[in-house]
């Protein structure tokens, strides 16, 4: 009755197999990995009707809502302004084009408007009421055929061609129809379903693309169009009623303009291919279908082994040609792993069972060995001697002879002390013919193939070298000597020759350290994946390039020890929900990032167009106080944005490069006036850098204070000062030595004349002391006249020298106490008038002396000659003018007979000396007035008010 069961089952499950076989599935149409832009990332409008790409690498956008400038990541908008010359004709831009002049012509449906980038202007072209439409989009077509600007209809039922003498687009004549540009008869040449006109565009691979109400593509050297997928990812699928433009930029992006929105893909750059095994055809969704290991027969199948769906059968191409599904009863629910043996039969390991498939796949059977009771084989192995070794869930190894089906087992517990070892993650063959084994809890088993023996257990306790975890996941063969072995902790490199294990994490530069998958392409490449990322290390290097969404990886969730690679080099890759294909030489091209644009220049947040009438032949020029700016740059790199970082350097300020990482923009402060060279690069994740540094050239402005010519007046100004320092030192120094001159001219002439005199009446009292004492008193008088005479002139030279006594207010004591010694002797009365406001004026040394000896010379004369009973002295200050005024009411003299005098002539002179004037005025019984006025030049003097 058991016989017959299984029997039954096989019989139900050998007839599903060939209804599989038959029924064979189309190859899998080319799909795409679509970007989106929206309104949500900044387009005006969700209606595109227009794509172009300048010169620079701009993207621009013409909408039904004006036109936009894209950078990668910024929008520019330009809105038509009824009132503003300098703007668009009209916010729907139907066409787009830039000749060879740089100007980008922009047509709408009643206006053409031509936008010059160097000067940032706007100049709207006149269109003849015949050519102006009802505002429908699409209606017009601009190209331009040897160097004529020509003006279409999509029907060619309106032509005009551009006059630049008139600066308008004027109709076209019958001799200048064959101007306009032949296009390619591929839109007659075909029937493509819609009702409405598709436009085509042909890219530089040879390739036609075609867009209306459906999508499609002529590849080059074939003669059919076939339908483009739409994608069966809702974020990354094409959605649209209608495409409205298509178009290829520089690096080779196919952009889309669609009434959602626009959409760019990049079919040279997508190297890696999805094949999906599990699909929900009413949700149009993928579904979850973990891939669990790959097979490559010797006639070149692929077999694909999964968790949910059995096994799949595919050609080289990837078309499926057969499946083998579970059954009601559950036959081979779990493939979790695919092995061909010598004979070429196909051996599937399941949950309980095994799978023998052979006669190219025609008969199948099941086996249920005792051995294998809740036991999942999850990876099996086929030695030299055609031996297929398979490892469980459960620790278990098995060595199975495919020939005999005799299955032994071998429990690696029972040699590790009962420890639990977790699942099989891995069974490699070694030179020696030794067995190495990767567990998810105790680690690297190595073993001997005939006795079963372990050889070497390596784990965290191994020494001198340990791993770093026991929970290893994948493990390959670097060499024939040394293993790459994954734990959650990192990458170990394991040579086992001399017992050494070196460690590979994060701190060196891994993606992660969990890897999941480890595939060796070459040697200098390993491919390893986390449990989202996919990457390429560079066992040179030891640098990692990531690969993601716009290299063609849309579901990246990896499953588990699934890399594989086919005889032809290709690799294959597990995930969630089918698994990745891809060549890894289609990773070696080198590839530049593009040179990188100045898209921007910002003074204090406030943008300044950068622009050709801005720039000048040595720069961007800047005022002083323009010293805190921002630098916004791109490489203009759409599709592979995402793996290129920038870094700047600003000369004259940053000694090295600086790191931008992926930000577009470097900004400065407070910089000094001078000559500055920004430079900047883009580089890859793998270290390329760009061909060429952009540099850009600034020229700061000194502030007028750091200037050639304000430092040169500054310095005049200091010799000026310094030398007229040193002059008034010297002048100091001068008069000084007159100083000096004077006291002793002085005492030369007053006090050595009066000494002389004085000595000769010693002499001359000695002579008559005895003889004449009469004679000889009066030559005592005498000598104490003159003794006197001689104290009082040193008396006045020395407090004319002395600097406490500079002030007016001193002069007047002083000229007070003479008045009184030399008049009161004669019964003279006085008085004295003086302005409040000398009290606050000091007057120099020589000044002060002669003013004071003019003074003491005219009391001299009145106390000797003037036998007056009244004196007034009078001194004041009027418009920095010092006055001096002495009258009496004496007998009065001859002014003209009396200038020969000394007295006269000595106050004459020393009024002349400081730049002033005396006046004497008297006459015979008339009294005599001094009038002494002298400048105060130089000196401060603010008037006092009492």
């Amino acid at each position: 009755m058991q016989k017959f069961k299984t029997t039954f089952i096989w019989t139900i499950a050998v007839a599903g197999i060939l209804f599989a076989n038959f029924r064979g599935v189309s190859a899998q149409s080319r799909s795409y990995v679509y970007q989106h832009l929206d309104r949500e990332d900044g387009l005006a409008s969700s209606i595109v009707l227009a794509i172009l790409q300048d010169r620079e690498g701009y993207m621009w956008f013409g909408t039904d809502n004006g036109l936009q400038r894209y950078d990668g990541r910024k929008f520019t908008h330009y809105r038509h302004q009824s009132h503003n010359p300098n703007s668009l004709g009209s916010d729907i831009i139907e066409a787009l084009l830039q000749d060879t002049k740089g100007n980008i012509w922009i047509v709408s449906p009643t206006s053409i408007t031509r936008f010059s980038p160097g000067q940032n202007t706007f100049t709207r072209i006149p269109v003849l009421a015949q050519f102006k439409t009802n505002g429908l989009p699409r209606q017009w077509q601009l190209q331009e055929c040897n160097s004529n600007l020509l003006l279409s209809s999509q029907d060619g039922s309106a032509r005009a061609i551009f006059n630049s003498a008139k600066q308008a687009f004027l109709p076209v004549t019958a001799t200048e129809h064959n101007l306009f540009c032949t296009p390619a008869p591929v839109n007659n040449a075909v029937s493509l379903p819609g009702n409405e006109q598709y436009n085509f565009y042909k890219d530089k691979q040879g390739n036609t693309w075609a867009g209306a109400e459906q999508f499609w593509v002529q590849y080059a050297g074939t003669a059919t169009f076939q339908r483009v997928p739409p994608g069966n990812l809702a974020r990354y699928s094409l959605i649209y009623n209608h495409i409205y433009s298509i178009t290829q930029n520089k690096e080779g992006t196919i952009w889309l303009g669609t009434d959602k929105g626009i959409y760019y893909f990049n079919p040279e750059k997508q190297r890696f291919f999805t094949v999906t095994t599990a699909f929900d055809s009413e949700k149009n969704t993928p579904e979850s279908d973990a891939v669990s290991g790959f097979l490559e027969t010797i006639t070149g199948e692929i077999w694909v082994s999964s968790v949910n769906k059995g096994l799949r059968v595919y050609n080289q191409q990837f078309k499926l040609l057969r499946t083998y599904q579970p059954s009601p009863k559950g036959f081979i629910q779990q493939a979790s792993c695919v092995i061909e043996d010598r004979r070429h039969q196909v051996w599937a390991g399941g949950n309980g069972m095994l799978l023998q498939i052979k006669n190219a796949g025609i008969s199948a059977k099941p086996f249920r060995f005792p051995l294998l009771k809740n036991q999942v084989m999850v990876k099996a192995a086929l030695d030299s001697s055609g031996i297929i070794w398979w490892g469980t869930n459960t620790g278990l190894l098995i060595r199975h002879n495919p020939t005999t089906n005799q299955m032994t087992p071998l429990n690696l517990k029972n040699q590790t002390g009962g420890a639990d070892i977790g699942q099989i993650k891995r069974i490699l063959l070694g030179q020696d013919g030794s067995l190495w084994i990767a567990t998810s809890l105790n680690g690297v088993f190595r073993l001997n193939a005939l006795t079963g023996k372990v050889m070497d257990h390596y784990t965290t306790a191994t020494r001198p070298h340990g791993l770093l975890s026991n929970e290893t996941g994948e493990m390959i063969w670097l060499n024939d000597s040394t293993l790459v072995i994954s734990t959650n902790q990192g990458l170990h490199y394991l040579n086992f020759k001399n017992n050494n294990v070196t460690y590979l994490t994060t701190a060196n530069g891994l993606p992660a350290n969990a890897v999941l998958n480890l595939i060796k392409a070459s040697d200098k490449y390993l491919f390893l994946t986390t449990q989202f990322s996919l990457n390429r290390w560079n066992l040179q290097t030891k640098t990692a390039t990531g690969y993601g969404i716009r290299d063609g990886l849309v579901n990246e969730s990896y499953a588990f020890n699934t890399g594989y690679q086919l005889r032809d080099g290709r690799l294959l890759l597990g995930t969630l929900q089918g698994f990745y294909y891809f060549h890894p030489d289609s990773l070696n091209n080198i590839e530049l990032p593009p040179d990188v644009s100045i898209t921007g220049f910002r003074i204090f947040d406030r943008n300044l167009p950068v622009k050709e009438s801005t720039l000048r032949k040595d720069g961007l020029h800047l005022t002083y106080n323009q010293n805190f700016f921002t630098i916004e740059f791109a490489a203009l790199n759409y599709y592979d944005d995402g793996k290129i970082s920038y870094e700047y350097q600003l000369q004259g300020v940053d000694p090295a490069w600086r790191n931008a990482g992926s930000n577009r923009f470097a900004s400065y402060t407070n910089l000094n006036g001078g000559t500055y060279q920004f430079k900047v690069r883009a580089r890859l994740s793998d270290g390329t850098l760009s061909r060429q540094v952009t540099s850009f050239p600034l020229v700061i402005a000194q502030p007028f204070w750091k200037t050639w010519w304000f430092i040169c007046l500054i310095l005049l100004l200091l010799a000026a000062l310094g030398f007229g320092i040193y002059k008034l030192r010297i002048n100091r120094l001068l008069a000084l030595q007159q100083v000096r001159t004077r006291i002793a001219r002085d005492l030369h002439d007053d006090m050595g004349s009066t000494l002389s005199t004085i000595t000769i009446f010693s002499d001359m009292a000695k002579q008559q002391v005895l003889t004449n004492p009469a004679v000889t008193q009066n030559y005592l008088n005498k000598i104490s006249d003159y003794s006197h005479q001689m104290m009082t002139t040193m008396d006045d030279i020395v407090w004319s020298i002395n600097p406490h006594n500079d002030s007016l207010q001193n002069l007047t004591a002083r000229m007070r106490e003479v008045a009184t010694e030399l008049l009161e002797a004669k019964n003279i009365a006085f008085s004295i008038e003086t302005d409040a406001a000398l009290n606050t004026t000091r007057l120099p040394l020589e000044l002060r002396y002669d003013c004071f000896m003019i003074f003491k010379e005219a009391l001299n004369n009145i106390a000797k000659y003037a036998q007056c009973s009244q004196v007034w002295i009078n001194l004041s200050v009027t418009a920095n003018i010092f006055f001096l005024k002495i009258k009496d009411n004496g007998q009065g003299f001859d002014v003209s007979t009396a200038n020969s005098g000394n007295g006269l002539l000595n106050m004459q002179k020393r009024a002349q000396n400081r730049n002033g004037h005396i006046n004497i005025k008297s006459g015979m019984s008339q009294g005599t007035t001094i009038a002494l006025a002298v400048p105060l030049s130089g000196i401060n003097f603010k008037p006092t008010r009492v």
